[in-house]
Order: C-alpha cells, then sequence, then structure tokens
C-alpha cells in the first residue's frame, strides 16, 4: 500500500501510521479505488515489457504523483516506448528488404483486375461496358510470330539439357487430362479477364467479355463458355480475389501425336504474353494419364476433324476408335 500513503517505509513499522492509513481509506474510498487500479496498471505494463521506462522507473516515481499527475507520466513513457519499437523496426526493415512481388507480376494483374470490376459496375453506357473489354487488349501484351519461334528453339535446346523449364513447384496447379490443342489453357487465362455484363440495366448489347485464342494466337472479343464460367468460379472457390489464373501453373497431357507441335506453339506464345496470365504453363505431349508408368497404347479418332478428334483413347473399345476402325 505503498502508493496510498506515500511513505512506503513508514507503513509496516509504526503503528500511527498504520491508524493513519487505516483512516485515509474510509475519507477517501473513491480515490483509493482508483490508485489500486493504477498500481495494478503499473504491474501489467512492467509484465507485459511496455517498456524500461514504465516496468521499473515509472512505478515507484508515481508513488510521489497525484493519480492525473502519474497517468501523465505512464503515457509518456508508454509514448518515448512506441517510439523506440518504430524505430527498432524501422531499422530492421532497412536491414532486410521485403521480399519481391510474386513471379509473373501477379500483385499488378490483380490490382488491374480489381480497379476494372469497379469500372463495370459503375458504367452507365454501352461504350463504357464496352472499353471494360478493351482494357484487356490494351493491358496484355502479345508476342510476335518471330518471338513466339525463338521462344520455341529455346526450350527445345532447353528441354534436352533439363525439365526445370517444364515442371515447376506452385502453390496452386491445374491439370488438364485430354488437353486436346489446348483450349483449356486459354479457358483458364481468360479466367483472369474481367466479363462485364451490364445487360439487365442496360440492355443485351451491355456485355463485354475478351478471349485468348490459342490457335489464332490472338486476343479476340468473344463470349465465354461454359469452362470458362466453371474455371473462374473454380478459381474464386480457393482464395477470393486473393488468387487469380496468374497465380496457377497449368499442365496439360495430351497423347494424340497429331497436337504435339501445335501444343509446343501454343505453350511458347503463353509463355511470352506480358504480363503473364498464367504462372507456369506447359504440356506434356504424347503422354497420358494412367495407373501406373511404363509405355501405352493409344487408338486415335479419325473421324471428329471437327471436335479435333477428341474421341482418341487408350481404350480400344471406345465408340469413336471403333468409328475409326469401321472407316479405315
Amino acid at each position: 500500500m505503498a502508493v496510498v500513503t506515500k511513505s512506503s517505509s513508514s507503513c509496516s513499522s509504526s503503528g500511527a501510521a498504520s491508524s493513519s492509513a487505516q483512516s485515509f481509506l474510509f475519507r477517501n474510498r473513491g480515490r483509493m479505488a482508483f490508485v489500486a487500479l493504477f498500481a495494478w496498471a503499473l504491474m501489467i505494463a512492467a509484465w507485459m515489457g511496455v517498456g524500461a521506462g514504465v516496468g521499473a522507473g515509472v512505478g515507484p516515481y508515481a508513488a510521489s504523483l497525484l493519480p492525473s499527475e502519474a497517468a501523465a507520466a505512464v503515457d509518456e513513457a508508454a509514448s518515448s516506448s512506441a517510439e523506440a519499437k518504430a524505430k527498432m523496426f524501422a531499422e530492421a526493415r532497412a536491414a532486410k528488404p521485403p521480399p519481391p512481388p510474386p513471379a509473373g507480376g501477379s500483385a499488378d494483374v490483380k490490382s488491374w483486375r480489381r480497379a476494372l470490376e469497379r469500372t463495370c459496375e459503375e458504367a452507365s453506357t454501352i461504350e463504357e461496358v464496352r472499353s471494360v473489354g478493351r482494357a484487356s487488349h490494351d493491358k496484355f501484351s502479345l508476342p510476335s510470330a518471330a518471338t513466339v519461334d525463338a521462344e520455341m528453339k529455346n526450350r527445345a535446346s532447353s528441354m534436352k539439357k533439363s525439365k526445370d523449364d517444364m515442371m515447376r513447384r506452385c502453390k496452386y496447379v491445374a491439370i488438364d487430362f485430354g488437353a486436346n490443342v489446348g483450349d483449356t489453357m486459354a479457358h483458364m487465362m481468360d479466367a483472369g479477364l474481367v466479363s462485364c455484363d451490364r445487360t439487365r440495366k442496360l440492355g443485351e448489347k451491355a456485355k463485354s467479355e475478351a478471349h485468348f485464342d490459342q490457335a489464332k494466337f490472338e486476343l479476340t472479343d468473344q463470349p465465354w463458355n461454359r469452362i470458362t464460367k466453371f474455371l473462374v468460379g473454380m478459381v474464386a472457390s480457393l482464395g477470393g480475389d486473393r488468387v487469380g489464373p496468374e497465380d496457377y501453373c497449368y499442365y496439360g497431357v495430351e497423347g494424340n501425336p497429331v497436337f504435339t507441335e501445335r501444343l509446343r506453339r501454343a505453350e511458347a506464345w503463353a509463355s511470352q504474353i506480358t504480363p503473364k496470365p498464367l504462372r507456369h504453363a506447359h504440356f506434356l505431349t504424347e503422354t497420358v494419364g494412367a495407373g501406373k508408368d511404363g509405355p501405352a497404347q493409344l487408338w486415335l479418332d479419325t473421324v471428329n476433324a471437327k471436335q479435333n478428334y477428341w474421341g482418341s483413347s487408350i481404350f480400344k473399345s471406345h465408340q469413336d476408335v471403333e468409328k475409326s476402325a469401321k472407316a479405315a
């Protein structure tokens, strides 16, 4: 009770002082409660390590102060401690630079997408809606044919030496079994664009969607199909707006050798788009997914040209394989 009597030495050694303290208690209950609470606050502050000034220096000094003056002293000490901690953290940040932004410029793409979504929400005319689609054309720079050719040669050379350019570790991975001509990769890239649909308020023409066309190597204006819409929902379900296709590694598995060259070119094209619509993309050509490793027989579909021979199968009994056998 040294804080109450303001004399820690006489409180325990003198009966008169003890009587005086008791009398003080009864006459000053309100002030006593306040000071007791304040003493508890000092002890808690010292225990939590608010700072050496609060824990060691302010406690004894407060015994000679009125409650309001003591509170001011604590505030001053806490402020000094906060400034010291801020300085310490600033020095730590200077000594250790912040980590680089995510690979592929994903932070920039996310910021752009959020801003474009707000533009769509505020669009009040059909022209403003169409401007959202044009923004995708302005944002992404597509490589020239010469650049794609150079990248294909570079990849062919590096793949002979190492698999590093083919398979990479990513937190988010999309695996496409039966990649066919690579159109699902393009739909995955589309999922990172913005679909602006204001048809309910502005009419049926108030809709704008862009599409990465892996066959023509272009960014076109084309309505999204159900695959793109599914992929948009899939990506959103895993991270909301914190995750996008630009965070994904896409791997396409395709056994039909008819598509090998086409898929390799699509892969090279996608890798040279800036900013990257996918973190990484690679096609495992002339490869099938099965329950065991080793060579496998692939029966080719030769009749469904319009669907890019989608009936090729490791099962000889597949209906399109049988049709192809009869047509041969």
